[in-house]
């Protein structure tokens, strides 16, 4: 049981730490899981994007694509998109501009 307990903590670090982004959403479509990785490629922190609909990185013009999609993989359960990577447009939260104040 020690075994199984200290595997599942070297998994959670593994894809807290990961720098790919590692996004989990709900059958809803809400945001469970948001990892270091998807802060770095998205710019939102955890604390931004836990708890919202993955709308927060669907460009607006996709939305409902995207909505008509994912119902359709949630209530068949099957993607064809499971064994390949996909390149979809996202939104990425844009880095403050910092302005330099000469002396």
């Amino acid at each position: 049981m020690r075994e199984i307990l200290e595997e599942a903590q070297l998994c959670h670090q593994i894809v807290k730490e990961a720098h790919d982004a590692i996004i989990m959403a709900d059958r809803e479509g809400i945001i469970r899981l948001w990892n270091k990785g998807a802060e770095m490629v998205f710019g939102f922190s955890p604390a931004e994007a836990l708890g919202q609909s993955l709308h927060l990185i669907i460009p607006e013009n996709l939305q409902e694509r995207h909505d008509q999609g994912y119902r359709q993989v949630m209530q068949s359960e099957r993607s064809k998109y499971a064994a390949e990577l996909l390149a979809v447009p996202a939104i990425k939260r844009m880095a403050p501009r910092y302005q330099w104040n000469s002396p």
